[in-house]
């Protein structure tokens, strides 16, 4: 008796991996193709704070402080040359920029998480 019970038991539990294993694809298969509107709306708020950080760091932008981050991170020269100012330049705009991609990238992981988990416990298991 017990043997076939955990037979019937582990039948309904197979069932229900490729169930949820389906839904899972799915769902991430309408991220993908764009057709989950709140992940679109997601990515649209991560796409603005990143372009609303990029335009905030270039009007804040100052060559004297490239110049000088430039000068600090080689102590030994008494001045830089225009490619370090550069990239000194360039490093700053990337590293602001990641973090906001960083921090928006985790809000959007959070939200497509919690959404899922949602829709999951709205599920009838009789379905």
């Amino acid at each position: 008796m017990k043997a076939q019970e955990l037979a019937r038991l582990h039948r309904e539990l197979q069932q229900i991996g490729e169930e949820f294993q389906l839904h899972i694809s799915q769902e991430v298969n309408l991220l993908v193709v764009n057709e989950n509107e709140d992940f679109e709306q997601d990515f649209h708020r991560l796409q603005e704070k990143m372009v609303n950080r990029l335009d905030e760091l270039l009007h804040t932008f100052s060559v004297a402080n490239a110049y000088k981050r430039a000068t600090l991170a080689h102590p030994r020269n008494a001045t830089a040359p225009l490619i370090a100012i550069l990239v000194e330049a360039l490093y700053y705009l990337a590293n602001e920029l990641e973090d906001v991609l960083v921090t928006e990238s985790r809000r959007i992981i959070t939200n497509v998480t919690e959404r899922l988990l949602n829709t999951i416990r709205n599920t009838d298991p009789r379905e």
